[in-house]
């Protein structure tokens, strides 16, 4: 568990990982479902982070819910 500050974007970068080798095995295009409703308020250091990691996305979807 993360204590909220920068490291989040470490735990966030593995999970992501994770996940987008489990998405390309399938070979289907993905769909990105984005549940905000438990987030957390972040320092602006961690938003900074995620916008650089975000910048360059592991997966380019067409089809994105928020």
């Amino acid at each position: 568990m993360c204590s909220g500050t920068r490291d989040i974007l470490d735990d966030f970068a593995a999970a992501l990982a994770t996940a987008m080798t489990r998405v390309r095995a399938t070979g289907r295009v993905p769909v990105s479902l984005c549940d905000y409703s438990g987030a957390k308020v972040h320092s602006q250091d961690v938003v900074a982070g995620f916008v650089e990691m975000m910048q360059n996305p592991a997966i380019r979807l067409r089809r994105v819910a928020v």
